[in-house]
């Protein structure tokens, strides 16, 4: 049998192991060209490339213990990574590396090629989204250019990280300061105006005080002079009337009347009893007055200078008795005219003392009475000032206290705002280590890169091995 017939697979529908040896025997010269010529190929490839030199800055991701509930909400490691990894980042660190001479304009920052970011994470397993560390690693021809390229795109981030939160908050902040200080400003008006109003409510209050009391001291001063004044009038009216010239005589005249009746009273009865005595034994008496004498009145009452009485009935002294009971009963109708006239005067003197006395307690109820209603007007008034006081010093402490409960609630929002104003340098990420020139450069990676083409090689020539041999099995002749 032909080696050519044998070695030729079988047309069933299933490959068995002659088919493998077959397509072996057939194609094996061919798999190793291809993965000599695609090896050798990538492997002078890598070896003519330049070599690459990484440098990696290190970002720590480390929100502080104490944040204000003001300043923005952390972003997750995730969105530091895409702030990272944005053109506009990018394309600021382009500038400033263009600008420092380490990059040509024409050049390009790419992810992936030139730059890259990774979260790192301290155990197997972690969440990345609580990964203390995102890495910026760069990459270059040049080892102190790469180190600049992450040193200075890590920066940039991290400026323009607080220039957003500046931007963010420099609004709010700037409104719940101004608020605050305008509030306290407020607060320090009212406490003042309050203080302002109350000294002056309080002033007009004791001076309305004194002047009230001057003018009571005064009225009191002018109503005692006012009844001294009265009782001293009275006093002269009821003393002129007691001591006027009339009713002084009339006095004088009344004592001697009645002086004189009871001296002719006296002379009736020793006539009397010398007449009694003569009736018994006869007896010579001397009458006891003698001569004559006027009385107050201007009567005359004459007494015989020598009355003699003798014998019982004698007829002079009869007579002489006769005149004087005469003189006695006119001597006494004129002492009664005298003491009625004296009632009278009495008596009107009395009705005027009344008349002062009545007139005396009406000037001490007008006085009293004015006095009362000044005092009613001075509790009135001063009473109104204390309600004009107690009302507005109401009013300033409810608008003090607003203004109170106002600036402590902004008051809280104000500390908060300080603690964010100063953790604006302080964000959640910060540089923990700068990128330094990389001592060694990047492997190439030649064994796998090779082996990968010469495993393609090896696969290339075996489709060409395959090929061949379907162009041989349509082309040959049949026997």
């Amino acid at each position: 049998m032909d080696d050519s017939r044998q070695s030729v697979p079988s047309t069933q529908g299933e490959i068995g192991l002659d088919d493998v040896a077959y397509v072996v025997r057939s194609s094996w010269r061919f798999c190793l060209a291809g993965a000599a010529v695609l090896g050798g190929l990538s492997a002078g490839v890598l070896w003519t490339q330049p070599r690459q030199w990484e440098a990696t800055a290190s970002l720590q991701v480390s929100p502080p213990a104490f944040s204000s509930a003001l300043k923005p909400v952390a972003l997750t490691v995730q969105s530091y990574q895409r702030l990272l990894e944005s053109p506009a980042l990018l394309s600021a660190a382009k500038d400033k590396l263009v600008t420092a001479g380490a990059m040509k304009a024409d050049e390009i920052l790419v992810v992936g090629r030139q730059i890259e970011t990774r979260i790192f994470t301290n155990k197997r397993g972690d969440d990345t989204a609580s990964a203390p560390f995102i890495e910026c690693r760069a990459r270059d021809q040049v080892p102190e250019k790469a180190a600049l390229i992450a040193n200075t795109w890590a920066q940039i981030f991290l400026d323009n990280l607080q220039i957003q939160m500046r931007e963010a908050t420099a609004p709010t902040f700037s409104l719940i300061e101004n608020q605050y200080q305008n509030s306290n400003a407020q607060l320090l008006k009212q406490e003042n105006a309050r203080l302002k109003a109350a000294t002056e409510i309080r002033l007009r209050y004791t001076e309305t005080q004194t002047r009230w009391n001057d003018l009571l001291a005064t009225q009191r001063n002018e109503t005692a002079v006012a009844l001294a004044k009265y009782q001293n009038e009275s006093d002269q009216l009821l003393s002129e009337r007691r001591n006027s010239k009339d009713l002084s005589l009339r006095r004088v005249q009344a004592n001697a009347q009645a002086k004189a009746l009871a001296d002719m009273r006296g002379v009736q009865v020793q006539i009397e009893s010398a007449q009694r005595g003569s009736e018994s034994k006869p007896t010579t008496a001397e009458s006891p007055a003698t001569g004559s004498e006027r009385n107050p009145v201007g009567e005359r009452i004459t007494l015989s200078p020598s009355l003699s009485v003798g014998i019982y009935g004698d007829k002079k002294s009869r007579e002489f008795l006769d005149q004087l009971k005469t003189q006695e009963q006119r001597l006494a109708e004129n002492l009664a005219s005298l003491q009625t006239q004296l009632a009278v005067d009495d008596l009107a003197i009395l009705q005027l003392q009344r008349e002062r006395d009545s007139g005396l307690e009406t000037l001490k109820e007008k006085r009293a009475n004015d006095l009362a209603n000044r005092i009613n007007s001075q509790q009135l008034e001063l009473g109104n000032l204390a309600l004009e006081e107690k009302s507005t010093l109401e009013q300033f402490d409810r608008e003090i206290l607003r203004l109170k409960g106002l600036v402590g609630s902004l008051g809280i929002n104000f500390d908060q705002a300080q603690i964010a104003k100063a953790q604006q340098n302080c964000s959640d990420i910060r540089l923990s280590s700068l990128a330094t020139t990389p001592e060694e450069p990047l492997p190439r990676g030649a064994q796998g890169k090779v082996a990968v083409a010469a495993f393609l090689g090896s696969l290339l020539g075996l489709l060409l091995a395959q090929w061949r041999n379907i162009g041989r099995r349509f082309g040959a002749k049949p026997a």
